[in-house]
């Protein structure tokens, strides 16, 4: 089932609408009434307007309480994960009609940061003059080319840093550069990465290491081309609503699309867009996509990326949840903001770009 349901404050039908439920269910079991849960909730009003949490989970809708998995988000709720809480208020079983409370736990992530942009500014230690403080820093931290090498020798001071969304991020403690048993961090710009951060530091920077693993942003660039006409399309529609709906709300379309360095047909082929996008709104070009990217290409050959989000085709740039990957993408966690290049109004056909933005190990 496709559904673009209300969301309000209360109960009554008549309540404030804050949002909207814009994805599918489908009956998942054969010996129970358990569904299977692929839904965005998108928000519509107050400081959350515009953001949107993703819900990838198992409904058993006899349970009083039913938990299901948040998987991520966009715009306010950018890298979310947490869980949420159904109770049946109501339900018409000749209808199938119901009202559902939703009790939404999510944790927003502390804001990702890239560590090759990261500078590191050294404000006055305490009893010591600004000049002296980055003199004290400045030897700890020794640049060689574009590698790190570190001192044995703890360090406290005090310190801000530089982040890609602009301004400074103080640090309330201090910071301690530790002596972790590495010689040095392959392509990383500064030290952070190998700080132990004091308070409320930590969270500004969630790619703070163990000693074992250290976390990384990747940035990808490529194209997308959805092509539905021709002999050899390479989306075609599976499911949709009867000809009467005249929106095509429910229209479902799988996808094998190629994704490619440049925005011409001809350009290299770095991957393949595999899974299926849903128009899942009544109102509006608003899409569920489930899809894979997969790559085939370089030194990601082999691995992939998850998205599971809303994508407003008529937006300029969309922002969607990456949930997941393989390969040397497992434990990925990210955004992809999605652009279209071109769109032909007759055929369907069309070319996005992406640009990813993903946190892994």
């Amino acid at each position: 089932m496709m559904m673009d349901d209300p969301l309000t404050e209360g109960p009554q039908i008549t309540s404030k609408m804050i949002g909207k439920a814009q994805g599918l269910y489908a009956m998942a079991a054969q010996n129970d009434l358990s569904l299977l849960m692929v839904v965005n909730y998108v928000f519509t009003e107050g400081i959350y307007k515009g953001s949107s949490i993703s819900i990838l989970g198992r409904n058993h809708i006899f349970d009083d309480i039913r938990e299901m998995p948040i998987v991520g988000g966009s715009g306010a709720f950018r890298l979310a994960h947490g869980y949420a809480l159904a109770h049946t208020v109501q339900i018409d079983m000749e209808t199938g009609d119901a009202i559902v409370e939703y009790n939404v736990y999510v944790e927003r992530s502390r804001r990702e940061l890239s560590l090759h942009l990261c500078l590191v500014k050294a404000l006055p230690c305490s009893g010591l003059a600004q000049g002296e403080s980055v003199k004290r820093v400045e030897s700890y931290f020794r640049w060689v080319g574009n590698k790190e090498t570190w001192s044995s020798k703890p360090l406290s001071a005090s310190a801000s840093v530089s982040t890609p969304w602009g301004g400074w991020r103080y640090c309330m403690g201090g910071f301690t550069v530790l002596d972790s048993g590495f010689g040095s961090c392959k392509g990383v710009e500064m030290g952070l990465c190998l700080c132990s951060l004091n308070g409320k530091f930590s969270e500004q920077f969630p790619l703070a290491i163990s000693t074992k693993r250290m976390e990384k942003m990747t940035r990808l660039n490529f194209y997308f081309h959805d092509v539905l006409s021709g002999s050899s399309p390479t989306a075609i529609l599976i499911a949709g609503p009867s000809s009467k709906m005249a929106n095509k709300f429910g229209s479902t379309f799988m996808i094998d699309d190629p994704l490619t360095e440049g925005p011409e047909p001809t350009s290299k082929l770095v991957g393949r867009a595999q899974g299926m996008y849903s128009l899942a709104s009544q109102h509006d070009i608003g899409l569920l996509m489930v899809m894979d990217f997969a790559f085939v290409e370089g030194m990601y050959n082999g691995s992939t990326l998850s998205i599971l989000g809303r994508n407003p085709v008529l937006n300029t740039v969309r922002e969607m949840p990456i949930v997941g990957g393989s390969g040397l993408f497992r434990y990925a966690r990210g955004y992809a903001l999605a652009r279209t290049v071109s769109a032909d109004q007759k055929t369907g056909n069309a070319v996005v770009e992406y640009n990813i933005s993903v946190v892994h190990f």
